[in-house]
């Protein structure tokens, strides 16, 4: 607005101007038209009546000028308002449109069933329809349920082998024989204890007349066979089993890494078990021999396995 006025203002003190009287300068009256140029420029009282004339006609004519431009400025911008709003009315401006999309129920990804629950579902299908598994699915589906499913899918196993009424004697002396071969007490004893419970009286018996040879026919030429308590005491050994691999006999949880390594502990054992250090007790003599008898067939089970 200022760069608007201020020409009009300019040419307003120009046109007032010429009011001026000829004898007197025109830009000496407009020095002297301000008082403290007085004394500056010595003005005389006409040049100051005549300046003072010359700066309120300037004035006025200034003002009407600004007035006018004030004026037509405002109509102006009226106009380019209404034409403005004029061309927003041609031409549409264009809006933003919310699309509402399909609302479709998230699927959510089916959990695929793990291959033990499979496996477990079909063994225990298989009971449902009367068939007889193989000792072997039967032992693993008991033992991947009783380790993976023990609240669901274990019991549904036992039900299904009480109502229907089956034998689990089968599987009661696979399991114990599987202790033998490395499998660990803790987990085979409770199932165990769990299908002796299903057994019927008849049931019992027949298993206990099967136990000895079952078990003398699972452990025949790969363990040796030891049931005297003191031997199993005197060489550290587990006093609920009957049946060791024969590194348990000298005491390594696993074979051991070097064969010579084994054969020196044979060696060790042999010599602190020998019967001519006990030469004046028969009783003591009779046992060290039972013991060296049992080191022996570790030692020879251990060539046969390891050529």
């Amino acid at each position: 607005m200022k760069k608007v006025v201020l020409p009009f203002i300019l040419t307003g003190l120009l046109i007032g101007s010429p009011s001026l009287e000829a004898a007197v300068s025109k830009w000496r009256a407009v020095k002297c038209s301000i008082s403290r140029f007085h004394k500056k420029f010595n003005c005389t009282e006409e040049e100051k009546a005549v300046g003072k004339k010359w700066l309120i006609g300037a004035s006025i004519t200034a003002a009407l000028v600004a007035l006018a431009a004030v004026v037509a400025g405002g109509v102006k911008l009226a106009e380019v308002r209404a034409e403005k709003q004029r061309f927003k009315q041609i031409v549409p401006q264009p809006t933003q449109q919310i699309v509402a999309l399909p609302t479709q129920p998230i699927k959510q990804p089916i959990k695929q069933p793990s291959k033990r629950r499979i496996m477990i579902n079909k063994l225990q299908d298989q009971l449902n329809r009367g068939e007889s598994p193989s000792p072997t699915d039967m032992m693993e589906g008991i033992i991947t349920a009783y380790q993976s499913f023990p609240r669901t899918l274990y019991p549904q196993l036992l039900n299904t082998i009480k109502e229907k009424n089956i034998d689990s004697s089968d599987l009661i002396l696979g399991l114990q024989g599987a202790i033998t071969m490395g499998v660990p007490e803790e987990m085979a004893n409770p199932i165990i204890e769990d299908l002796k419970k299903l057994q019927t009286p008849e049931q019992k018996r027949r298993m206990e007349q099967r136990a000895p040879l079952e078990q003398a026919a699972l452990k025949q030429g790969t363990h040796v066979q030891i049931s005297d308590a003191k031997i199993k005491k005197e060489l550290k050994l587990n006093s609920n089993k009957d049946f060791f691999k024969w590194y348990e006999v000298i005491g390594y949880k696993s074979p051991p890494a070097a064969k010579n390594e084994a054969i020196k502990v044979f060696r060790r054992l042999s010599g602190k078990y020998h019967p001519d250090k006990v030469f004046g007790n028969p009783e003591k003599k009779e046992f060290y021999n039972k013991v060296v008898s049992t080191i022996t067939e570790a030692k020879a089970l251990m060539t046969v396995m390891t050529e």
